[in-house]
């Protein structure tokens, strides 16, 4: 049986992390294309978009969950997986052009 961490960059997935030694540990990126959110560290950006296999200009996310897991993998002593779709600006797009709400769901 293989065990997975999934990591938000939050307080209690990165202490299971620490904590729990897993499989694998997963971390799901939200990407966005919005150049008034880029990344501002142009090497972080570089060394995401190495990870993702994509372009990485910025997060819907708070900027330091970025950081936060590259900390963590170096203090876990164990890989990271990043994982990433579409970016959020393409699923708003593709589902009509608004957020999913109580009234409109995907």
């Amino acid at each position: 049986m293989k065990t997975v961490n999934s990591l938000s960059g939050g307080k209690t997935s990165s202490y299971i992390a620490a904590n729990y030694p897993a499989d694998y540990n997963v971390f799901a990126l939200v990407r966005t294309d919005d150049k008034n959110c880029i990344y501002p560290d142009a090497k972080v950006r570089q060394i995401v978009s190495d990870k993702i296999g994509k372009e990485f200009i910025g997060t819907t996310e708070q900027d330091n969950i970025i950081k936060i897991m590259l900390d963590l993998e170096q203090f876990i002593g164990s890989e990271i997986i990043w994982l990433t779709g579409v970016t959020f600006d393409d699923v708003v797009l593709k589902k009509g052009g608004w957020l999913p709400n109580v009234l409109h769901r995907y």
